[in-house]
């Protein structure tokens, strides 16, 4: 940025005009003012620069964010790259590559394992190396944290929120090819296998966050009416990746609610606008 000793000289500009031009230039060059921004921050005593500066990098963090959520929704929709989008956007100074090595890995030890029958089997695969192999398990539902719906975490510290569980497998599932399908179900969602022809009723679900347990349609319609929650055939089915997206950011919106964060909860709630019909 040829003109940034320009510009952070005028960070402390008490003009409303001439901040509101600068605010406005220092936006339109995106995220990579943030390294700027952020060295700015350290030098200054300023609380006003200091101030300001920090509502900037929020904002530019938004803007991609932004961005790169409607790239999302009008583009591969895979869980991944919907994963990482909203990683980097609340937690952008946390590296993720020992994530992805360890999401490489348990990819490896699946693939080495993963047998050439049934889908279920293969599934079977799957939780032995996610709960036999690593360890991994599910927090309690009281504990709150944004952190704990990420996959960075579940990996780093052994455990993590349906949420966090639910992304894990289907970010899986996607790389193995394997076809599972988010369901919405009234606490959480669960999975599914794929619908041959696209009628009738999966063949199984999994619940990633009871450590993979698999049941049947019959099974999960009573677990419903015993819990007061029956629900329509269509209410038991497939989502599409839109509808998980919608969810997985209601339950943050909801977390960052809890913790009163309220500027978290607003700008959460501006991606959730995005994915809106």
């Amino acid at each position: 940025m040829e003109q940034w000793d320009a510009i952070q000289k005028l960070l402390d500009d008490r003009d409303p005009e001439v901040w509101s031009a600068l605010e406005a230039e220092i936006v339109s060059y995106g995220v990579e003012a943030v390294p700027l921004l952020e060295a700015a921050w350290e030098r200054s005593l300023d609380e006003l620069v200091q101030s300001r500066i920090e509502a900037l990098v929020r904002r530019l963090h938004l803007r991609e964010a932004e961005g790169a959520l409607v790239a999302w929704r009008y583009g591969s929709r895979d869980y991944g790259a919907l994963q990482g989008l909203l990683h980097r956007f609340l937690f952008p100074d946390i590296a993720t590559e020992r994530m992805d090595a360890k999401l490489d890995r348990m990819l490896r030890e699946v693939q080495q394992a993963l047998p050439h029958g049934s889908l279920l089997a293969r599934i079977r695969v799957l939780n032995h190396v996610v709960f036999d192999v690593h360890r991994l398990g599910a927090q309690q539902r009281k504990a709150v944290g944004l952190s704990l719906d990420f996959v960075h975490t579940l990996l780093e510290r052994g455990i993590g929120s349906p949420l966090a569980m639910n992304f894990l497998f289907l970010m899986l599932s996607e790389r193995l090819g394997l076809g599972l399908q988010p369901v919405a179900l009234p606490r959480h969602f669960v999975l599914c296998s794929p619908v041959i022809g696209g009628e009738g009723y999966p063949e199984f679900y999994v619940n990633p966050y009871g450590k993979g347990a698999v049941f049947s349609y019959r099974e999960l319609l009573h677990y419903l009416k015993e819990t007061g929650h029956s629900r329509g055939v269509e209410g038991m089915q497939a989502v599409d990746a839109l509808t998980f997206a919608r969810g997985a950011l209601e339950e943050l919106i909801l977390h960052a609610k809890k913790m009163q964060l309220n500027q978290r909860q607003e700008e959460l709630s501006k991606l959730h606008g995005l994915l809106l019909p």
